[in-house]
């Protein structure tokens, strides 16, 4: 007991120590800081919350009509995850399975989704919708592989029953979709400071490259543009999107604390996933004779579209909305 108390003191020491040494270098860099902020949140604003925010919602809604309860295997989990992407499999899985290790199944259905990869990634950033399409497809691909040959064994899903009405379904799935992309924006805006910091320390193009692809996705395949190999722009594009980044790995695993999941095993996965989609992704390139338009900056400020704003605009509204709610539950419970 006496040891547990003592392993338990020294990891809350290091953890302190680490986050005071991250908040040294914030305050040190409060320009790049700052820059790396306003990059992040004008990114979320116009082209990451339009790409996963309707998704989100329209699979929470499936997901919540007890549509699980009728398939033994969750197929349908995995197939809708795919379509919103990252954390909608996850969260739901810990609600289905909280004693087995799904470590594997999380793999499975963290993947990015079918807006991110092909609006924002193929669109916006390569400026071509074939290799969207294709990219996306190589994922979950690479998914499958490796599902498929590193699997332990088939896990006992519980049904998940969960009666309410047509309109507090589609309430909460907003409110859930809501609180999920302002996490997902939260965690990029966060790894986004990071990876420009560490950047600008190490100042070597392709050590930062390395480190935003590590770090978080969206950095990652935006740094990937600025490669002049082609080769090497469309690997690591590739790689982003399989592995998704230290920033999709945290948000993942805050979505599953109930769960039983090994933790080493899924960032392996994971990585073995982005090192195999950038094979892949390479090799599309390669095939079809494939290259980004240009600048990925300018890309991003030619594809401002009103709907887009205006969707983030609702999704803001919703946040406010969430935030309302959340503190009169607070002031009422004093």
């Amino acid at each position: 007991m006496e040891m547990f108390i003592i392993t338990y003191k020294i990891k809350n020491v290091t953890v302190a120590t680490l986050i005071i040494i991250i908040f040294l270098i914030f305050l040190i860099n409060t320009k790049i800081v700052a820059d790396a902020s306003i990059n992040a949140l004008t990114m979320c604003f116009l082209k990451l919350i339009p790409s996963i925010f309707p998704f989100m919602i329209l699979s929470n809604i499936l997901l919540n009509l007890n549509i699980l309860d009728s398939c033994k295997k969750p197929i349908i989990l995995v197939i809708l995850s795919w379509i919103s992407g990252f954390i909608v499999g996850p969260s739901f899985l810990t609600r289905l399975n909280k004693n087995e290790d799904i470590s594997d199944y999380v793999a499975l259905t963290s993947n990015a989704g079918i807006g991110y990869v092909i609006s924002f990634v193929g669109i916006t950033i390569w400026g071509n919708l074939m290799l969207g399409i294709l990219l996306y497809f190589v994922q979950i691909l690479s998914s499958l592989i490796i599902f498929c040959f590193s699997k332990k064994s088939c896990i006992k899903f519980d049904n998940y029953s969960k009666k309410a009405s047509i309109l507090t379904i589609i309430t909460s799935s907003v409110q859930a979709s809501t609180k999920t992309t302002l996490d997902i924006c939260g965690f990029t805006v966060f790894f986004s400071v990071l990876k420009d910091i560490f950047s600008a320390l190490l100042g070597s193009k392709g050590v930062a490259i390395i480190v935003s692809s590590t770090l978080e996705i969206s950095s990652g395949v935006l740094d990937a543009i600025r490669i002049n190999n082609t080769i090497l722009c469309a690997f690591f594009t590739g790689f982003s999107i399989g592995f998704g980044g230290l920033c999709i790995y945290m948000q993942t695993l805050s979505v599953c604390m109930d769960s039983h999941i090994n933790k080493l095993r899924f960032f392996c996965k994971k990585f073995l996933q982005g090192i195999i989609c950038g094979l892949f992704a390479t090799i599309i390139c390669k095939i079809f004779n494939l290259e980004p338009l240009g600048s990925a900056f300018t890309i991003i400020n030619k594809n401002i579209n009103k709907f887009n704003i205006v969707l983030s605009a609702f999704f803001l509204f919703l946040v406010i909305c969430l935030l309302k709610k959340t503190l009169k539950k607070k002031l009422y419970s004093l």
